[in-house]
């Protein structure tokens, strides 16, 4: 069954989190977090797991040694992608899965700039972001067996990420907001665009 390896596997994030001591900086993001304030789970039709994470509050060793942590686990089993930053080292995303019928998980690794928390995939994806005061960390809730945090004003964030979120259906639009970098050594060049 499905659930069982979702639950599992978000059970070795959690503890992979709390070992290298990054769980602090942790929380439920985008369909997840959908998922939780609707009914307590995974939407039917929501085909990953998303977790944020506060890069910028991090250094790249402490990242690195989450997704090492994961790895050790098998949580990469069925699927291993992940990109960095080429100045920085610091991992973007990366997307794992323990099982071939289970959920995807996504990790977001985001980064503040000028008023906005920034993610993506790396290599080309867009950058998009979401204003700082929307997404800070908030308290601990309890989703899938396990204790998570949540963003301090989880309605703010559904609102920007998902605008219709109150109306139940598969897919949704957020804010278009785009950072475009050329340069990632260069923030001075990097550009906000609405």
């Amino acid at each position: 069954m499905r659930s069982e390896h979702v639950k599992a596997q978000f059970e070795a994030q959690i503890a992979a989190a709390r070992k290298v001591e990054i769980y602090d900086y942790m929380f439920l993001a985008f369909g997840s977090l959908l998922g939780f304030v609707r009914c307590n789970g995974i939407i039917s039709h929501d085909s990953d797991m998303d977790l944020g994470i506060f890069a910028d509050k991090l250094d790249a060793e402490s990242i690195n040694a989450y997704i090492d942590e994961i790895r050790k686990s098998g949580l990469f089993k069925y699927r291993d992608r992940s990109n960095r930053n080429p100045v920085t080292n610091k991992h973007f995303w990366a997307s794992c899965k323990n099982h071939p019928d289970g959920y995807k998980c996504c990790h977001w690794f985001m980064f503040e700039h000028k008023g906005y928390v920034w993610h993506h995939k790396g290599q080309g994806a867009r950058i998009k972001g979401i204003p700082s005061l929307y997404l800070q960390q908030g308290g601990e809730v309890e989703f899938l067996g396990q204790k998570v945090h949540i963003p301090k004003n989880t309605g703010s964030c559904l609102d920007w990420w998902y605008p219709d979120w109150l109306t139940p259906r598969a897919g949704g639009s957020s804010f278009g907001i785009d950072l475009i970098v050329k340069d990632w050594s260069n923030k001075s060049q990097w550009q906000i665009k609405q």
